[in-house]
């Protein structure tokens, strides 16, 4: 018998819609400012350690550079599945003015 099949007598299948959106308006959500230029900014990279995120980031660091950033702080998560330490997102923070998340494949 599958899921969605019953027997006679069987309550009926019930079944659970789950909808991966926020609970919040897309109006309460504001973009983070974005600076005019990269001269002389502090630009922080987190990579998330999925194939190619590495030479994406080294990539755009080599840019930012040639844009006038006065320096590049490069770091990775400890794992693709998980969201980024505290202690990561805190020295990120506290080294550098913008940061570029990025993901590779």
């Amino acid at each position: 018998m599958t899921m969605s099949e019953t027997r006679a007598g069987d309550r009926e299948p019930s079944q659970r819609l789950y909808v991966p959106v926020p609970n919040t308006s897309a109006d309460s959500v504001q973009p983070a400012k974005r600076p005019p230029s990269f001269k002389g900014l502090r630009v922080g990279f987190l990579g998330n350690l999925k194939s190619n995120c590495d030479v994406l980031m080294h990539a755009a660091e080599e840019q930012m550079l040639m844009l006038g950033a006065a320096s590049t702080l490069y770091r990775e998560k400890e794992s693709a599945s998980l969201g980024a330490t505290a202690a990561l997102l805190d020295e990120l923070a506290a080294n550098c003015e913008v940061a570029v998340v990025g993901l590779g494949n």
